[in-house]
């Protein structure tokens, strides 16, 4: 009987073997997502000011000037027409916070300072 001569091996072959394809083709749809999901938050994220209104800050009386829109972000949340009176708080950035009652924490919405005056016009 003859020897047996060993089989050659079989590598699988580089054209089928699409393992790392797969792979590779995860790892960019998790980065395109990721990538699409900050862009997404930087476009739609809700604006809030540069400052934190201090809670022991006392609200003082002022008066609206001219027709003044308050605001809470992008969002328009009340209209006050000249010589309405409001409940306001100061912000560290220029800011005026204005709010429902003179105790009150439940915040109406932010106003541009040259807006409100102390006095009724």
């Amino acid at each position: 009987m003859p020897p047996k001569t060993p089989l050659p091996l079989r590598l699988p072959s580089r054209a089928s073997d699409s393992r790392g394809f797969v792979v590779l083709g995860a790892l960019i749809l998790v980065v395109g997502i990721m990538v699409a999901a900050v862009l997404l938050g930087k476009l739609i994220r809700y604006q809030y000011p540069d400052a934190y209104i201090p809670a022991t800050q006392q609200h003082e009386l002022r008066y609206a000037v001219a027709p003044v829109e308050l605001h809470d972000g992008e969002r328009v949340t009340s209209r006050l027409a000249p010589g309405d009176s409001v409940w306001t708080s100061q912000l560290e950035n220029g800011d005026v916070a204005v709010f429902a009652h003179p105790t009150s924490t439940e915040l109406v919405g932010f106003a541009p300072p040259s807006a409100l005056s102390p006095t009724r016009p």
